[in-house]
Order: C-alpha cells, then structure tokens, then sequence
C-alpha cells in the first residue's frame, strides 16, 4: 500500500513538473475581459467594462464625451471628439460643432445590434458603435470598438460633394485633462521627442508619427494613441497638441485626397494605464508594442 502510494505521488509530481513546464513554454494570452455595461441615459451611452468608463453624447453626434480610468476623469469633456470639417465661407461642420447628418447610428453588443434608444442597459464584453453620417462633402463612416481593454476608433470617409471649398479636417480630436502633463511621440524617423503640456495655448509637436503617450504625474495614469502607420499630416500642424488651460488636447489633420467617389480612412488605438512616474515611459512603449503586434 505504501509503495503504490509512493509510486502515486512520483508521477504525480513528474505530471506537476511537466505541467509547469507547458505552461511557461506556452504563448502569454490576455485573459478575456469581464462583462461590461451599456447604458442610454439623457442622451448619453455609457460604456462601463474593467477600469474603463467611457461616454458618448447624442447631441454631439454621438461622439466620446468623456473617459474615467479607475474612476479618474482622463478624457475631458471640455471640447469636441471625432471628425470636423473646416469649410470656406461656412465654418466648422461635425462632431460637438454641429451640423454633422446621422443617417444611420447602431450599437452591437457582442456581435448582436441593439437600437440607441433612451433606457437601454445591455450587458456584454465587446461593444461596437457604428455611425454612418454626412460632414460638409464627405460620408462618414464611425466604428469605435471598446473591450475594455482598448478603444479602437476606425474613420472611414468618402467624398459625395464639391470639396473645393474644404480648407481641412481634423480626422481624431481627443482632449485629455489639464491634469496631464507629459507627452512623447515616435517620429515619421523613429526617433522619439518628448515634452511638457503648457497652458499657454499653443500649438507643440507639429509632426507626422506613429505613436504618441500622455501622462498625468499627479494621478499616476496615462494614455497611450497608437496609429497602424505613420499618416502624412497636412503642413505645418499635421499631429499637434494644444496646450489649452482646460485640457491638452491631440489633433490629426491629415493630408486629404480631393474629388467626388475618392474614399480614405484612418485608425487609432488608445489604451490607458497606471504607473509611477519614474516608469510611465516603460509602461507606455511596453503597450504600444503590444498593440502593433496585435492583429
């Protein structure tokens, strides 16, 4: 009885070493996010999932209005988010400046579309906001997909109309809070440049790159804006921070293709963390990398 037992427990522990074995041989996989929350409410979608807590408002066509990570304010809504066309002899056309057409606005939760109506509170693990609408001479094309671990906003853009008289787009608008104070950016180059948030309301970087962080050293969070490619921005602004009193906020102006049927799209991933202020830099370049190694 007790050599069987003995014996038992030999392959027993050999099964232990083996298992072990595998599983440090075996690729590192993020664990599936835990189930998050939609809610319409006021003409607000709150998406809640993880640490992350982000708002879309109905009467900014449906564009972020905020972001809360572990329940501090990190994307302000001090100013507009999205798309925004500036047009000779009009103006500012979408996003939180107006006149943006919805044509068609759906949620998919988990793969499965649930109508934007007021009282909504759906609970699911990946969340898709897909908008169709008109800016000045361009379709509109939204998807912002959220898991609770990313936001990944996907624009699409087809030209329907004279665009002679367009004088730019801001293609991403993200304001984050005054609160942040740092940033760093790769280059078209590679190379790195950093710098401080001012509250001067100038305009700083001024450079086409691939990706850019942010950080807030009073909270210890930051965020990370990762790009698929290095954009050609339209000189001299292309990626620039404006360092306004109320936030800090990043903008794409892109160079655009002109003519009625032409069809251009950009991308952008974001994804926020905590850390000290002496590893922020770490932290970040360590979650960019994870993200342009995502499929």
């Amino acid at each position: 009885m007790r050599k069987s037992t003995f014996t038992t427990d030999i392959k027993l522990g050999r099964f232990c070493v083996w298992l072990v074995a595998l599983c440090c041989l075996a690729p590192h996989t993020t664990m599936a996010s835990s189930t998050g929350t939609a809610q319409v409410k006021e003409g607000i979608l709150t998406l809640t999932e993880g640490p992350y807590r982000v708002s879309f408002i109905e009467k900014s066509a449906w564009t972020i209005r905020d972001l809360y990570f572990n329940n501090k304010l990190l994307l302000s809504p001090t100013g507009a988010f999205g798309s925004v066309a500036n047009i000779k002899d009009f103006g500012w056309n979408g996003t939180g400046h107006g006149h943006e057409v919805i044509e068609k606005i759906a949620l998919k939760i988990d793969g499965k579309s649930c109508p934007l109506k007021e009282g909504l509170k759906e609970q699911g693990r990946q969340f898709v906001l897909e908008k169709q609408s008109v800016i000045g001479p361009y379709r509109h094309f939204s998807a912002i997909i959220f898991d609770g671990k990313t936001i990944h906003e996907k624009f699409r853009y087809e030209i329907i109309s004279d665009d002679s008289k367009v004088n730019f787009i801001y293609a991403f608008m993200h304001c984050f809070t005054n609160k942040t104070d740092q940033w760093m950016a790769q280059l078209k180059d590679g190379k790195t440049e950093e710098g401080k948030f001012l509250d001067d309301n100038s305009f700083t970087l001024a450079k086409d790159i691939r990706w850019a962080a942010i950080y807030d050293s009073s909270e210890t969070m930051g965020m990370v804006y990762v790009y698929p490619e290095v954009y050609t921005g339209k000189k001299p602004f292309a990626n620039s921070f404006w360092n306004r009193p109320r936030d800090n906020k990043l903008y794409l102006r892109p160079e655009l293709p002109t003519g009625v049927g032409k069809k251009f799209a950009y991308e952008v991933t974001l994804q926020a963390f905590n850390a000290p202020a002496s590893d922020w830099q770490q932290t970040a370049r360590s979650l960019i990398t994870g993200i342009q190694q995502t499929p």
